[in-house]
């Protein structure tokens, strides 16, 4: 597990610096985005498997 988040940090790490620093402001805005929906998503599977609904759609959708 930890080598993972290792590796994982060792590539996303010099990425996200790239992106910031070369992208243009849509594709750094782009990549936030992104980055928000999957966190999103994988806090509703979280609260899925301890029982709790959230609304999904209207989460995402506002928070964009």
């Amino acid at each position: 597990m930890t080598w993972a988040r290792i590796l994982t940090a060792a590539v996303l790490i010099p990425a996200v610096v790239a992106v910031v620093w070369w992208g243009s402001t849509g594709l750094v805005t782009g990549c936030v985005g992104l980055v928000t929906l999957l966190a999103l998503l994988e806090f509703f599977a979280l609260g899925d498997k301890a029982g709790l609904r959230g609304y999904r759609f209207w989460t995402c959708a506002c928070s964009l």
